[in-house]
C-alpha cells in the first residue's frame, strides 16, 4: 500500500480533482430547442413527451420498441423486444402507461438494421403532479 502511495505521489495526484459522473440520459421535451446552459453538450441525449402528443412523433412505417426498465441505461438489441409498428405505438403505449401508472421508455429504432434512433420518454399527461403514494388514491 505504501508503494501505491508513492506512485501516485510522483504523478503528482495534488492536480486531480475529484468529480462525479452518472450514467444516463437527459431528457429535454420534444418541443425544446436548446438544452439548457448547464448541460454538457456531450451529454446522451432523449426527448420527453405527455402521452397526448405521443401521435406528434409518430411517423408512417416507424418502428419503435418499449424499453424495460432494466435496460434503459444499457443497450436493447440482447433482448428479444417485439418491435411495434406506427399503426400499434399508440395503442400500446397507452395500454402500457395505464398498466404501470408512470412513464414509460420508447426507442424510436431504424428498420434496416434495429439499432436506437431515439429514446423518449413518454409520461402520464398529469405527470409530474403524480402523488407519490398511489395506492391511496386507488382504493
Amino acid at each position: 500500500m505504501a508503494m501505491l502511495a508513492e506512485e501516485l505521489n510522483e504523478l503528482n495526484t495534488a492536480s486531480f480533482s475529484r468529480k462525479v459522473m452518472l450514467k444516463g440520459y437527459f431528457f429535454k421535451h420534444i418541443n425544446s430547442e436548446q438544452m439548457p446552459h448547464f448541460c454538457n453538450p456531450d451529454a446522451l441525449i432523449g426527448k420527453w413527451l405527455y402521452i397526448s402528443e405521443l401521435d406528434n412523433i409518430i411517423k408512417p412505417k416507424s418502428n419503435f420498441i418499449i424499453v424495460p426498465k432494466r435496460l434503459w441505461l444499457g443497450f436493447y438489441f440482447d433482448e428479444d423486444l417485439e418491435i411495434f409498428d406506427s399503426n400499434l405505438v399508440v395503442e400500446i403505449v397507452n395500454a402500457e402507461i395505464q398498466r404501470v401508472g408512470k412513464g414509460i421508455l420508447l426507442a424510436a429504432i431504424d428498420e434496416s438494421d434495429n439499432q436506437i434512433k431515439t429514446k423518449y420518454m413518454v409520461v402520464p399527461d398529469r405527470w409530474p403532479k403524480l402523488t407519490l403514494h398511489r395506492d391511496k388514491d386507488q382504493g
